[in-house]
């Protein structure tokens, strides 16, 4: 050891400093440094589950304006006798997503919408499919699960992901 020796360069010195000042950026607004986009938890409240809607595909949709959650709604009760009123949105603020899991073989299939996140590109909705295990006892009927939930309103796209 030499106690009054004159520091020696450090040429690694700069490039530490700015790999700490880009780390700390990443921190900062977010990200985590693998290119994953920051998620944001967006709160949602669900206005229809049903077990029997008359949109006979699996389909998902995003909708936005009063027309075409109207024209949704048609689809979704066609044919329903004691049809429930549509859900009010207010689409100033709101949109709807909604999901249809199409026939379905038995009584004990439901949709669920777990999650919406947003990043900077689009919102996600994630969803899960109920499906019986070995010990529950099904009814041996068609339905058509589906379940349409209120989120703030957007116009960026939305991705819907089943879990």
């Amino acid at each position: 050891m030499r106690p009054h020796s004159k520091p020696q360069s450090r040429p690694f010195a700069p490039r530490f400093a700015a790999g700490l000042v880009l780390a700390a950026s990443l921190v900062a607004c977010g990200g985590s440094g693998d290119g994953a986009e920051a998620q944001a938890e967006l709160a949602f409240t669900v206005i229809e589950t049903s077990l029997y809607s008359a949109v006979g595909a699996a389909e998902t949709h995003a909708v936005s304006t009063p027309t075409a959650f109207s024209a949704l709604w048609a689809r979704h009760i066609h044919g329903v006798s004691s049809a429930p009123p549509q859900p009010a949105v207010d689409f100033a603020t709101h949109q709807v997503l909604a999901v249809f899991l199409g026939p379905q073989s038995d009584g004990c299939r439901r949709v669920t919408v777990t999650r919406v996140t947003q990043t900077a590109s689009a919102r996600i909705a994630r969803y899960q499919r109920h499906t019986p295990g070995p010990t529950e006892t099904c009814a041996a009927v068609i339905i058509t699960p589906a379940q349409m939930v209120r989120v703030s309103a957007s116009s960026l796209p939305v991705q819907f992901v089943q879990e």
